[in-house]
């Protein structure tokens, strides 16, 4: 599935809820779909007066279904959601589906969606049980209970990047008080590259990343952003670095350094820096997260004074 994220700072989107959706959009990340198997579940989809499609309006987001393909204890979850992110069902398709052919596949996997479509509600408990739960620990998640909303903001902070990264397919725009513009796509689920610019085309910069994940919440990143001016101006820098960032894509820290270089032009002068950066997100809401960024260095420079 193709994802578009966008980040505007100091905006807040509502979407109401309705059950009027026709469409849906599959997450395949257990690897479900080859070709054959997609082109099968589009037509019993159809048959149900479902559209799967890969592509999302978003300006009428609310008229999709949002499914994910999932593994948990080696098993594949399903889980379905509305426009906002809160979950209709979730069901635990085993393991022995990874051995269906693509006729059982598809019918298996399109029943499951449908079911959930149309009733929505019943399949709200964990796919999995604890051992806990199967001896009745109250504790337990219960139906009704807030779903975590996933985190489109995982992969950077105000400006410096997390060692997280975008999903393959995913697209993220980002604007900082509407000077400020960045754009970023998921090559892999690894590696991803973009490029960003101020309101004035002044300077513009690239910036690929590969990814290393470490655990389920930490990962080590290794990446490049070079900049150069325009309009004429002969200014142009590089900034190679490395971070680490680690508590996952709801509550993280991110450890960086970087060493950054730019040329004498008209704009700036010869300057060479160590970079250091430490950044942190905490959420505090579903839709809200306190973030932290900060920035270590110095710079050689030589300045001249003419009588």
């Amino acid at each position: 599935m193709h994802r578009f994220a966008a980040v505007v700072q100091i905006i807040v989107f509502a979407c109401l809820t309705t059950y009027s959706q026709e469409k849906l959009v599959i997450d395949d990340r257990a690897n479900l779909l080859p070709e054959e198997v997609e082109e099968l579940i589009t037509a019993k989809l159809a048959e149900e007066n479902i559209e799967y499609t890969t592509v999302v309006d978003y300006k009428a987001r609310c008229e999709y279904y949002f499914t994910e393909f999932s593994f948990e204890k080696d098993n594949v979850i399903l889980t379905v959601k509305d426009c906002n992110d809160r979950v209709l069902g979730s069901k635990n398709l085993g393991n022995r589906i990874l051995s269906t052919n693509p006729q059982e596949r598809s019918f298996l996997l399109s029943y499951s969606i449908s079911d959930i479509i149309t009733n929505p509600g019943e399949y709200l408990r964990a796919p999995l049980q604890t051992k806990q739960e199967a001896a009745g620990d109250h504790d337990a998640e219960q139906p009704g209970e807030e779903v975590m909303i996933e985190n489109e903001h995982n992969t950077r902070y105000f400006f410096a990047p997390s060692a997280y990264n975008l999903k393959k397919g995913d697209l993220y725009y980002n604007t900082v008080y509407f000077f400020l513009h960045d754009i970023q796509y998921g090559m892999s689920d690894n590696f991803s590259i973009g490029l960003g610019t101020s309101l004035i085309g002044l300077p513009i910069y690239l910036t690929p990343k590969l990814s290393i994940p470490v655990g389920k919440k930490s990962a080590f990143a290794l990446g490049d952003m070079l900049i150069f001016g325009t309009y004429g101006t002969r200014a142009i820098g590089n900034l190679v670095y490395g971070n680490f960032s680690t508590g996952g894509p709801q509550g993280n820290v991110s450890f960086g350094a970087g060493y950054l270089a730019t040329n004498e032009s008209d704009i700036t002068s010869k300057t060479s820096s160590l970079v250091l950066n430490f950044s942190g997100m905490a959420r505090v809401s579903p839709y809200i997260y306190l973030l932290t960024e900060n920035y270590f260095f110095g710079l050689n420079t030589v300045q001249y004074a003419y009588d």
